[in-house]
């Protein structure tokens, strides 16, 4: 059965060629609710803080202690008593409950017990209109992805140029392969090496890769082995599975 992906694999394995929508197949993986709903800790992919949405600012907010509760119930496996206090939490306004019901709707653990992509855009929606980052991002794989009944384009963009904005890395990434793709936007290297170049700049290992690999071939930007071998290097760093590789043969 296919998944949504909430742990952003690395986009670069699937090929230059690869719709950003086959980054929604793979499983949920090892995504902790209780961690990005409440601010404790990791984000939803290992990637530097600034890939990370602020924890939220609302520091009173109606129903937080109840929210703090589910966090303690989804912890133990108790999905149904935790799924009904964020939804009472959510329903009074705490975007942070809004995004963990998403993220439990799209692992089928809502009120139903399966995967519903509807109830994930539903709650979604209310976090990232109060301006939640991740749920922005999510929200944009969502559309993108095609699981609730075709591909919108048009809506991924416009929630991860949000996301974007509040400084996500992933979703600058994204942005960054769809105008390299011409993938719901007219083909634009340059502005693909813009937006990659940002998430590069926050220590983004897929984006840097891939400047690096537009600074070689001079795709976007001027022809610059000096800085392809930079940016190779910082991935490289960073673990990219492709990096040393590529590094190795402009070394030689």
């Amino acid at each position: 059965m296919r998944r949504l992906q909430v742990l952003f694999i690395s986009l670069a394995l699937l090929g230059s060629l690869a719709p950003l929508s086959s980054a929604m197949a793979a499983a949920l993986g090892s995504f902790d609710v209780s961690d990005q709903v409440f601010g404790k800790g990791k984000p939803a992919r290992e990637a530097p803080a600034a890939n990370a949405p602020a924890a939220s600012s609302t520091s009173a907010v109606p129903g937080e202690d109840v929210v703090l509760k589910a966090s303690r119930l989804y912890e133990q496996g108790k999905y149904a008593e935790a799924n009904a206090l964020l939804t009472e939490a959510a329903e009074k306004g705490d975007e942070r409950a809004a995004f963990g019901l998403g993220m439990m709707a799209v692992r089928g653990q809502g009120k139903n017990g399966k995967e519903d992509y509807k109830a994930a855009e539903k709650w979604w929606l209310q976090s990232a209109r109060a301006g939640n980052p991740e749920a922005q991002f999510q929200l944009g794989l969502l559309y993108n992805s095609g699981f609730l009944g075709g591909a919108n384009n048009s809506a991924a963009r416009e929630w991860w140029e949000k996301s974007a904005a509040k400084g996500h890395g992933d979703a600058m990434y994204c942005l960054g392969r769809m105008y390299a793709q011409g993938e719901g936007v007219k083909k634009d290297q340059a502005k693909a090496a813009e937006w990659y170049g940002k998430a590069a700049q926050l220590g983004h290992p897929d984006a840097q890769y891939q400047l690096a690999m537009m600074y070689a071939q001079g795709e976007g930007v001027p022809q610059d082995k000096g800085k392809a071998k930079e940016w190779l290097g910082k991935a490289a760093q960073n673990k990219h599975p492709l990096a040393r590789q590529a590094l190795d043969h402009f070394e030689k």
